[in-house]
């Protein structure tokens, strides 16, 4: 997933607490990134946030395979 927009390298921390939101000028509750966040961690994986090459956000899902 990738966000434009100003990039937020000082808001990481904030932006995995629940009910955050960082860009209110978009409709949201703040949940999005934080339940994505509990998923990943409850199938072994984990969520990784970053700066995207186009200026934002990216927001990356890291998943391991049950075979590996």
């Amino acid at each position: 997933m990738r966000r434009l927009g100003r990039a937020m390298t000082q808001l990481r921390a904030q932006a995995m607490q629940r009910g955050v939101r960082l860009d209110t000028s978009q409709p949201g509750s703040g949940l999005g990134l934080q339940i994505v966040d509990e998923l990943c961690r409850v199938y072994g994986g984990s969520l990784e946030l970053g700066d995207s090459a186009l200026g934002g956000l990216a927001a990356t899902v890291i998943l391991v395979s049950p075979l590996s």
